[in-house]
């Protein structure tokens, strides 16, 4: 049984395991819209499900099945027989098909009706590649740098039914062990949570858990609000579901939900925070990108989504750009018009000069309707256009140098040793997003990764402004870097930057640390400072702020190391 909640546009699917009526008449009390789908072919109780439940108020969609590709002209005549038995409903001849189906009143699938030379011979209309395999070259998130513009228009253009994306999201994180005790409570015991811990701490890296499972989890939630905002812009979509907005232990472990398997808040975003842009009313930013110089002017277009049912009258949205100290930078009205029902309503552009930003920013745009509890808000990142690379008395080197590495280091200087997979003896490849749903089902996934952890209160990162977790700025610096592997290290090395391993897989994996060589003071990097980086301002900050930290009296690293761990790592 599906669940489909509706605000106007916006559908979020769950799975209930209850009673079937005890269900419609659950959802028929709070107003619920439902997608019952029935489950095997000849769908011999169509007719018994429509005559028992069919007089429920909430029992509005019908799925003949989930995700079945074939039986196409049987599965049509099953819907025509039903409209004509019960007109009171709309039908699809199954949920996630390749194409629509002849008779369907809607149509629900993560690939829309553009066309593609490769399987499933159409283009997503989801965010995340669905079907698993190389997300790092599939994921528009990964493939193209951060922004709030694009939409589906052409994946669903010529279609005559309304559109609802299938399963959208579902940006893995990793498990919060705190829950374990939980389970003790009832009849069933998490094995799935015992055997992680147990594999987690063999790695050291238990004292982590919960900042793993923070990290990971904002990831996924900025994620989420991006995938929903680019439906939303979409004109002419019909709403979305999700997989669930909380977690879910079968199908071997399915850690995609905001919430627990309890229906308990991870932390992660309020309620508040969520109907921003979960809601009848949604304003919506379109940004061509998410970090910007200070010689350029921030851009943006501005649409409000209503799908209230009624128009919003003469209505003057208000904005304000606010930097990290909550100081407003700029702020302003935008032209009054009637925000009309049932779409998008465009009103005029915001534009900033960047210019009097001297330092690293970041700002948070927020869109308000006075009067009113709708309001959306974004964060973007400013940067100097021109950022020396003053090396100090740092020495630069990669890891083809080791005879230098060791020279300086046995001489007590200071050292920033960049490496590449060119180099490394064991790496991951990394990217920008989380693997898609688990990893076992979809091992191909190139990336197994759910995103990274940094102590931001850390003095390396005093000229990198940087919340604790991959926030949009991370994502040119994710995108050119390789995950080091530091199994083999000893366990009190704590990584300046921690990449947060798939919770199969439980990798200690990090893309910096720091520690001391004898007298010499050591950072080791695997992010890319090299390869065109005058034309990327996030990467050439962060390299900023590591070498005026290495130039500061604050480097003073606690964990020691041997020459030849450091050695250890590469080829």
């Amino acid at each position: 049984m599906k669940i489909i909640k509706s605000y106007g546009l916006n559908h979020v699917r769950y799975h209930t395991w209850c009673p079937p009526e005890a269900a419609f008449e659950a959802a028929d009390e709070v107003g619920l819209y439902l997608q019952p789908e029935l489950a095997g072919v000849p769908y011999a109780e169509i007719d018994r499900i429509l005559e028992t439940y069919g007089n429920h108020p909430s029992f509005c969609m019908l799925s003949l099945n989930n995700e079945v590709m074939g039986n196409t002209e049987f599965n049509e005549e099953v819907v025509a027989k039903a409209k004509i038995k019960d007109k009171r409903h709309l039908y699809v001849c199954t949920t996630h098909p390749v194409g629509a189906n002849r008779n369907d009143d809607f149509f629900i699938s993560a690939w829309g009706v553009e066309k593609t030379n490769e399987w499933p011979f159409a283009k997503r209309i989801v965010g995340i590649n669905w079907g698993g395999g190389d997300v790092v070259n599939a994921s528009r998130f990964n493939l193209f740098p951060p922004e709030t513009q694009s939409n589906f228009s052409s994946e669903i253009k010529g279609l005559e039914v309304p559109i609802i994306a299938h399963e959208m999201g579902q940006w893995a994180m990793f498990p919060d062990f705190d829950d374990i005790v939980k389970y003790e409570k009832g009849v069933l015991r998490n094995t799935n949570y015992e055997r992680i811990k147990a594999q987690i701490e063999k790695r050291g890296l238990l004292p982590y858990n919960k900042d793993f499972a923070n990290a990971s989890g904002m990831l996924s939630s900025i994620l989420y609000k991006e995938e929903m905002e680019s439906i939303l812009r979409t004109p002419n979509y019909g709403g979305y579901q999700l997989l669930d907005l909380h977690d879910y232990q079968g199908q071997y472990i399915s850690i995609v939900g905001i919430l627990n398997d309890f229906w308990e808040s991870k932390g992660l975003v309020t309620a508040q925070n969520h109907s921003q842009y979960c809601n009848a009313v949604v304003p919506l930013a379109k940004m061509k990108k998410r970090v910007w110089t200070n010689n350029e002017k921030f851009e943006t277009q501005v649409d409000i989504a209503n799908f209230l049912f009624d128009d919003l009258v003469a209505v003057k949205p208000e904005w304000k750009l606010i930097n990290q100290h909550n100081e407003i930078v700029k702020k302003g009205i935008l032209n009054q018009k009637t925000i009309g029902k049932g779409g998008l309503t465009s009103f005029s552009a915001i534009g900033v000069d960047l210019k009097s930003i001297k330092k690293a920013t970041k700002l948070t745009l927020t869109i308000s309707i006075p009067k009113s509890s709708y309001e959306n808000s974004w964060e973007i990142w400013v940067y100097p256009q021109n950022i020396p690379q003053n090396k100090g008395n740092v020495t630069v080197i990669d890891g083809t140098q080791k005879d230098i590495l060791e020279q300086k280091l046995a001489a007590g200087q200071k050292v920033l040793l960049l490496l590449d997979k060119t180099t490394l003896k064991m790496y991951r490849e990394s990217c920008f997003t989380p693997i898609f749903w688990n990893s076992i089902h979809k091992w191909p996934q190139k990336a197994h990764t759910l995103g990274l952890l940094c102590n931001s209160k850390h003095s390396v990162f005093n000229d990198f402004v940087t919340d604790n977790y991959s926030n949009w700025q991370w994502w040119d610096i994710t995108m050119n870097a390789y995950a080091m592997n530091i199994n083999d290290l000893p366990q009190h090395i704590k990584p300046l930057i921690s990449v947060i391993d798939s919770y199969i897989v439980n990798d200690k994996l990090a893309y910096m640390f720091e520690c001391k060589v004898g007298d010499g003071k050591l950072i080791v990097c695997s992010i890319d400072f090299k390869n065109n980086i005058s034309n990327r301002p996030v990467s050439k900050q962060l390299m900023f702020s590591i070498l005026n930290y290495m130039n500061s009296n604050d480097f003073n690293p606690i964990d020691k190391l041997e020459i030849q761990d450091v050695s250890s790592l590469l080829q």
